[in-house]
Parts: C-alpha cells; structure tokens; sequence
C-alpha cells in the first residue's frame, strides 16, 4: 500500500520554494512540536555519536545540511555525507557551505539518494542520523532495516 501523505511531503520538500524556507523560518518552529531545537539536538547527537567519532557518519534526509554541516564543521568523523532525496535541498546545502566559508568540503559529500537504497556496502557506515525525517519516508520502518545493515 503507497503511502500519499508520505508522497505529498517528499514533492512539497523537492519544491525551491520549500527547500530555501525550510532553514530559513520552517525548521526553527519545530521546538513548538516539542524539538528542543537545533543546538541542543546536536549535543545530543554528538554525544550518542561518541563510539562513531573518527568515522563515516551520513546525515540520511538531511534537508539544507543544517545538522550535516554541524557535522564536517566538528571535526569528529572522517567523513560526513549529506543525503537527501530532493535535488533543491541538496542546493540550499551547497549553498549555505559556500557562505559560509569555513567548512571543508574535504570531509563533507553531497549525495542524492532514495532513503532505502543507500549507495553504502554493509557496514560501511559507523553512524546514521535522522533528525526530524521519518515523517518523510514512505516506509520508516523498511527503511530502518535497511540502514541497520549498513552499520
């Protein structure tokens, strides 16, 4: 069975429109649904990240890179790869890498990936994050599954 509000989110977030408000206004209004906003989820995540450290982490539907920037700037993986589906996204991403000027795109890829078919070999990857994406998936739970293989 397809899932259409699944299909709905992941067209709406493929839109330019949606992909330059998304960091621009949209993500900071998640502390509303009970996020405790993007500092403190970092901190978070770096800290559950800890057995990764110094190894390939991908930030699976990553949006504009908010968090796959934090990511490459910290210093502590090898390797970050930001993934997304939506090409317009992916943009915003380069985007706000290039203005920003001080993270290296030696240890930080852009990838256009489907999130159930990862271009990942089993257990290659050290770390998957996933922050606020779940929703966009048509099968979460398939697509957990299916990551899980790759750690």
């Amino acid at each position: 069975m397809r899932c259409y509000a699944s299909s709905v989110i992941v067209n709406l977030c493929r839109s330019p429109l949606i992909s330059f408000l998304y960091e621009r206004g949209w993500r900071q209004n998640f502390s509303r649904s009970g996020f405790p906003g993007p500092d403190e989820e970092f901190r978070m995540a770096q800290e559950y990240f800890k057995p990764a450290e110094g190894g390939l982490l991908v930030d699976v539907s990553c949006g504009s890179g908010l968090f796959s920037r934090k990511f490459a700037k910290s210093g502590t993986y090898s390797e970050v790869v930001a993934l997304d589906f939506s090409e317009n996204m992916l943009r915003q991403c380069y985007d706000f890498i290039k203005a920003d000027g001080t993270i290296s795109e030696e240890n930080l890829a852009l990838v256009r990936a489907d999130v159930s078919r990862l271009p990942f070999a089993s257990g290659s990857v050290d770390a998957v994050h996933a922050g606020a994406a779940l929703h966009c998936w048509p099968a979460p739970s398939n697509a957990v599954s299916y990551h899980a293989i790759l750690l």
